[in-house]
């Protein structure tokens, strides 16, 4: 009996106890999802540099300070590329709305991939235009070139869309080399851009260029090192503000014309040049409904997810793999009392509420309501005897009535102070098991008492 009443609580205990980690684990997992998730929406806003640092200050202010701080940056030496949808307007009219915004979203992330591949950054787009900087965040010697090549593969994505999908559509792109200041603004909703007198002039590079050719300032061409052909821009002639500022420009050579050891991309070398698109279709994923993800950003992609009840089962065996118990023990607790090495944990676990604690002191009395039948039908009780029985028989219920207490309503609200204080503090229920523990031994001993009082004569005849 004792065995059953000591093992049915400490069962439920650690069944608790796993149910409590598994949940731990479950709560655990599920935030870090959410967290990623957040993160993810957030880099879709701005970029990773800005949004780690204001996630950073975020985490330590008030939330109706999130917007005061201006988040601004100098940069030198970065590449400026605007690019416009020449043709945009009649196609508009000849597309429905579903279907303008449909190829402008492939477009768009055919751009992000290139970007990514040539260590651009996509700063905004406006309407049909494509605003995008290279040398940001960390500067690079070949930010010129990576703008150009950004350039080139734009143009021929479109060209290959053009030859697809038999719509006119065309792409002007404008570069300019110089300085910006780049940062967050905002008092409601945050916005990031980068903005500059080379900036405007990049824009308006954009508007005097000519479709299907990139068109580029004397900065650029500087600092191309000579990797490209190039042949007079004249851009004077398209646009006022070139014309009136003098700025002289130049127009990319079309064709591979890389001359140093810049490799030419694979885009611009696998356009159709016999008519036959059909593979070109497939790449751009009009020939099947389950295009995966490719170089042009094109088609869906498809992302296998695990249960999350099979996460948390995958965790919970890692963990157990990973953690032996008696090496946690000896790492952690001092080998005979098993208390905590560290004073604050220690702290932390005695003010732990022991749900079980009242299960506990109702099976010891149970155990001592045994031994005393037990000892009553097997020996001849003395008065000592029923004396200790009377008097533990009082404190152990008197205990176990205090503890049981707690919910009860009708009883003395001091009595229930006491409860909470014995089920918040393990030192007091410590005490109060230990007082339970020697009463039932000593009642347990008690009839033997009598028999070592008595003479030996009295308890052997001659």
């Amino acid at each position: 009996m004792a065995g059953v009443l000591t093992h049915h609580p400490r069962e439920l205990a650690q069944r608790q106890a796993f149910l409590e980690t598994r949940q731990c684990v479950e709560a655990r997992l599920t935030t870090q999802r959410e967290n990623q998730q957040q993160e993810r929406l957030l880099l879709s806003v701005l970029p990773r540099h800005v949004a780690m640092e204001m996630k950073a200050d975020i985490a330590g202010k008030p939330k109706d300070t999130m917007f005061h701080k201006i988040y601004i940056q100098r940069h030198e030496n970065v590449s400026i590329l605007f690019a416009d949808i020449c043709g945009f307007t009649s196609l508009s009219d000849q597309c429905t709305a579903e279907e303008v915004v449909r190829l402008l979203n492939k477009l768009f992330a055919c751009f992000d991939t290139l970007a990514t591949e040539h260590h651009c950054l996509r700063i905004k787009l406006l309407g049909d235009c494509y605003y995008c900087v290279s040398g940001l965040p960390e500067p690079r010697p070949d930010h010129a070139r990576c703008c150009v090549e950004m350039g080139l593969d734009m143009i021929s994505a479109i060209t290959l869309y053009r030859e697809v999908g038999a719509v006119n559509v065309n792409m002007r792109v404008g570069i300019h080399t110089g300085r910006v200041h780049c940062g967050v603004l905002g008092l409601r909703k945050w916005q990031f851009d980068v903005w500059s007198n080379d900036v405007t002039l990049a824009n308006y590079m954009e508007s005097g260029g000519i479709p299907g050719r990139v068109h580029i300032t004397k900065e650029t061409l500087d600092c191309l090192d000579g990797f490209y052909e190039v042949e007079e821009g004249h851009g004077g002639e398209r646009n006022a503000y070139l014309k009136e500022h003098n700025i002289k420009t130049y127009l990319i050579v079309p064709g591979d014309t890389c001359k140093g050891n810049l490799p030419s991309s694979g885009l611009r070398k696998g356009l159709p040049a016999n008519g036959n698109v059909s593979k070109e279709m497939r790449v751009m994923g009009h020939g099947s409904q389950h295009g995966k993800q490719n170089k042009l950003g094109f088609g869906e992609t498809t992302e296998t997810k695990k249960d999350p009840e099979d996460e948390v089962n995958e965790y919970l065996m890692r963990a157990i793999d990973a953690r032996s118990i008696d090496r946690l023990r000896a790492e952690y607790c001092t080998p005979f009392i098993l208390t905590f090495r560290l004073s604050d944990i220690e702290e932390k676990y005695s003010r732990e509420r022991d749900r079980m604690l009242s299960a506990y002191f109702v099976c010891s009395g149970f155990v001592y309501v045994v031994v005393v039948i037990a000892i009553a039908i097997t020996l001849h009780g003395s008065g000592y005897f029923y004396t200790c029985v009377t008097v533990s028989t009082l404190l152990i219920a008197m205990i176990n009535g205090i503890l049981l207490a707690e919910k009860n309503e009708r009883m003395p609200q001091c009595f229930r102070h006491f409860a909470v204080h014995v089920f918040e503090n393990r030192g007091m229920a410590q005490m109060l098991a230990t007082c339970v523990v020697f009463l039932t031994f000593a009642t347990a001993l008690s009839p033997l008492r009598p028999m070592i009082s008595r003479p030996a004569c009295d308890t052997f005849e001659p």
